[in-house]
């Protein structure tokens, strides 16, 4: 059987061999490594109920990822970004609540992919632009997080001086218009771009991975749902935005399972063991709450992710090609 390197895992490659670090290059090959992050997000109401998470609301948040471990304990620690010599590893995602504990309790939210209805319904209640719509539109039916290699490093997820600078313009609570913020997109939207901006200007990114569900619609909401091979996303929490935004997140947090819809990376992912099975990513996450922080977004978390990565064979001989040629380019020079 061929196999083709897509252009993106070609660019890594390549990108290697002239010097730059891609995030991938610190993941720890044939183990299961745990990659730690930090997150946040935003509610878009779609239900009615500004101040309670119910079905039909959007989650949508950004990530960045700052360490990796490896879990068999031989190759210890690296980081990722932070102003170091390695690109930063970034990720967007939307997701849609599915099912909701009833309203002002506690319980399990299910959350599953948004819909270009989704996303139409979003820009029409003037909570995301259309540029952001027609991103997540992009992507493969079921995805969730679309994850990249972002050598800008310039990932925040707090007001500051900056091209990210802006007002501390209220919260979800009534009226909803004082969470709309100012200039040519949504507050929320300006720091959700230091993780990916293509959708406001060019972005030197590159897509690694889409993550999500591959079963089908069986909700009919057009979008496909977990296939029962260890795919699921769920949050034990409050409905209440205002408890999930307290400190702690009054003891909130999410357990997922996803699979891979889009690769890049020129490596495969070996299934790892999830909540709910088997899958190609794994994570958990628990709710710090904002505190006192400069912020349009309603939850931060720290989440951790298993991955198991694997070379392709493909992208291993690539690699040796590109160095032998730049060993003879070596020879060749020093006659």
């Amino acid at each position: 059987m061929k196999t083709i390197i897509s252009t993106a895992a070609l660019a890594l490659l390549v990108a290697q061999t002239a010097g730059a670090t891609p995030a991938v290059n610190q993941l720890f090959m044939n183990v299961d490594n745990l990659v730690s992050d930090n997150n946040a997000e935003y509610v878009i109401d779609l239900a009615g109920q500004p101040t309670i998470l119910e079905v039909g609301d959007l989650m949508i948040g950004s990530i960045t990822f700052n360490t990796v471990e490896d879990l068999s304990g031989v190759g210890g620690t690296r980081s990722i970004g932070g102003g170091g010599p390695v690109d930063e590893l970034v990720a967007i995602f939307a997701t849609k609540v599915l099912t909701a504990p009833p309203a002002g309790g506690f319980g399990v939210f299910t959350l599953g992919p948004v819909t270009p209805g989704d996303t139409a319904a979003a820009v029409g209640a003037g909570r995301m632009t259309p540029g952001l719509k027609a991103e997540f539109d992009s992507w493969q039916p079921g995805t969730i997080v679309s994850v990249y290699n972002d050598p800008a490093q310039d990932y925040t997820r707090v007001f500051k001086p900056g091209p990210y600078a802006g007002p501390d313009d209220g919260d979800l609570s009534p009226p909803v218009g004082l969470d709309m913020g100012v200039g040519p997109f949504l507050a929320e939207e300006r720091l959700l771009a230091s993780a990916y901006s293509n959708w406001v200007a060019p972005s030197a990114a590159t897509q690694l991975v889409e993550l999500g569900f591959t079963g089908p619609d069986t909700d009919g909401d057009g979008a496909p749902n977990p296939n029962g091979a260890g795919e699921d996303w769920q949050v034990f929490g409050s409905n209440n935005i205002a408890n999930l935004r307290a400190i702690n997140g009054v003891g909130a947090f999410a357990n997922f399972g996803v699979n891979m819809l889009v690769n890049n990376t020129g490596l495969t992912f070996q299934p790892v063991a999830t909540n709910f099975g088997t899958a190609d990513m794994a994570g958990s996450s628990s709710l710090t709450g904002l505190g006192s922080a400069r912020t349009p977004f309603d939850v931060f978390s720290n989440t951790d992710v298993v991955i198991h990565p694997v070379p392709e064979p493909a992208a291993l001989a690539l690699a040796a090609v590109a160095l032998l040629a730049l060993g003879g380019f070596a020879r060749r020079r020093r006659r």
